[in-house]
């Protein structure tokens, strides 16, 4: 799909793009929830941060985290 057709179809046919097989389970979870159509099923920014946290070591070398 062109740009303009997967915004057609996310605004207008509520659908959503594949999550590639290869991203992190914590992460296509997040991503799914977070694309929930009705807003009350989607996670608040402070479940968000408390969703991400455990990617976090992922990424940030541990003597970073205490800056």
């Amino acid at each position: 799909m062109n740009p303009m057709q997967v915004v057609g179809a996310v605004g207008f046919q509520n659908r959503r793009l594949e999550i590639p097989k290869e991203v992190d389970p914590l992460v296509a979870r997040i991503i799914w929830e977070c694309w929930q159509t009705d807003p009350n099923l989607r996670p608040s920014f402070a479940e968000l941060a408390v969703a991400l946290m455990p990617l976090q070591r992922l990424v940030v070398p541990s003597h970073l985290r205490s800056i």
